[in-house]
């Protein structure tokens, strides 16, 4: 009996989902994006939340099915609603952009947040955007700043970038504010 046999027989959902990458990115075996994809679905429907953001990616692209914008949106949903920082923050596009599903700034930030509050740095770079512009929140330069300077600090260059284009709407004390502000939501989220 094969490995993958007994895997899928025995309904292991995180064997599943290794295995599934492995096909996914050609890791120790060829490449087979529909393999990855069948056992994305095993997995993801037990409920494993990796395989569940990873279905999203692969329906999102049309890597191993059929591109299809709603069932992303579908499988992105199942993994957010399990915390899944990744998928929060692509299911934020989602409603952003109205790939998938109607339009929704509101839905958005909401979605933006949840991730960029776990720290990650394309939600916070995306979440700045939101509150800069006013998409689906009250424009606020210091609220965008601040998750832009996060972001920065993150690793994501386009938002040193941002930061720098709304500095000159900030006074000097109100940018040592936010950064004081930056340094404690540090201080408090890295110690978790």
């Amino acid at each position: 009996m094969s490995n993958e046999y007994i895997i899928m027989v025995f309904g292991d959902m995180e064997a599943q989902y290794i295995l599934g990458l492995s096909y996914y990115r050609g890791e120790g075996v060829e490449i087979n994006s529909e393999q990855g994809v069948y056992l994305f679905e095993q997995a993801a429907n037990q409920g494993h939340v990796g395989a569940q953001y990873y279905l999203g990616l692969c329906y999102y692209y049309g890597e191993g099915v059929e591109k299809n914008s709603e069932q992303a949106v579908y499988w992105y949903e199942k993994a957010a609603n399990q915390g899944y920082a990744y998928a929060q923050n692509n299911l934020g596009s989602c409603y952003a952009k109205g790939d998938g599903v109607v339009k929704n700034y509101k839905q958005a930030v909401y979605w933006y947040e949840k991730a960029a509050n776990q720290g990650h740095a394309d939600a916070q770079n995306n979440l700045g955007v939101c509150y800069e512009f006013g998409k689906g929140v009250v424009q606020n330069y210091q609220t965008a700043y601040f998750w832009y300077l996060l972001a920065s600090a993150n690793g994501i260059e386009k938002a040193k970038d941002n930061m720098d284009r709304i500095a000159q709407d900030l006074s000097p004390s109100q940018q040592i504010e936010i950064q004081n502000r930056a340094t404690r939501w540090f201080g408090h989220n890295n110690g978790r």
